[in-house]
């Protein structure tokens, strides 16, 4: 009897186990978009198809092939070519309905993503937007996005989809490998020059600079190009990273409209 009483627990438990796996899949599955609706063309489908060869399978042509697809977009405009090849052979995609979370804050950080199509938003307290894009426009990767990652931390924030997206992704092991310490400069940049222009930013620790650095984006401004006019309300922060006379490179923040 004893036995027996045992193997009914046990088929109890695998049921259950079983069942919890059921429904994670379901969940998933509904929140997943329809591929058709991204892959516009047959060159483009086929590529998204590759995106499934294990790494190890695919060929230098295969590599080329998808690199075609993701040269034009901004994130692949700062890397070299041999690192954008190796970021081509180990990424794969995935795909998330409007308003769908794509990870929280305090989740583990396990993989990076790169959004193909659409756009997202990030939010450091739950339920509190950035200001609608910031981290999360076609092509950002936001180095934000895999801070965690760098840090070998959880996230330190939310990212959730505002449209229909396309993500491209690493998984932990490849992101150390191919980007770790490419996006690591980049966010120690990113620290040292807000802490050399934005007031009071040298007494803060450094995670708190960091997520300070979610509200920016560089632009660069043409001499004589007006920053502000006359009887505007403002909106936005400017602080001057670098200047000479033909141009200036700032970095904006706050850029949402105050109440009245």
């Amino acid at each position: 009897m004893p036995p027996q009483q045992e193997k009914e627990v046990s088929d109890v438990s695998s049921d259950t186990g079983s069942d919890l796996f059921e429904e994670e899949e379901t969940k998933e599955s509904e929140d997943q978009v329809p591929l058709e609706q991204f892959a516009t063309d047959e060159k483009f489908a086929t590529t998204l198809e590759l995106l499934q060869l294990p790494p190890a399978e695919r060929s230098r042509e295969n590599v080329e092939c998808i690199f075609s697809l993701v040269k034009d977009n901004k994130f692949f405009a700062e890397l070299d070519a041999e690192m954008s090849l190796e970021l081509c052979r180990h990424m794969t995609y995935t795909t998330k309905k409007k308003d769908r979370v794509v990870f929280y804050k305090g989740d583990p950080a396990d993989n990076w993503y790169l959004i193909l199509a659409g756009n997202a938003g990030v939010y450091i307290e739950e339920l509190k937007d950035l200001p609608e894009g910031d981290g999360g426009e076609q092509g950002d990767s936001s180095a934000n996005l895999g801070r965690g990652l760098i840090r070998n931390d959880v996230r330190s924030a939310a990212l959730i989809a505002h449209s229909d997206c396309l993500f491209l992704t690493l998984d932990k092991k490849s992101f150390q490998h191919c980007l770790g310490n490419f996006l690591r400069q980049k966010t120690d940049d990113k620290v040292q020059t807000l802490r050399q222009v934005l007031p009071g930013a040298r007494d803060l620790r450094k995670l708190v600079v960091e997520q300070l650095t979610y509200f920016f984006k560089e632009a660069t401004l043409q001499k004589d190009m007006p920053l502000s006019t006359e009887g505007n309300k403002e909106d936005t922060l400017y602080l001057i990273v670098k200047e000479d006379t033909s141009a200036i490179s700032i970095r904006c923040v706050l850029e949402h409209t105050r109440e009245s």
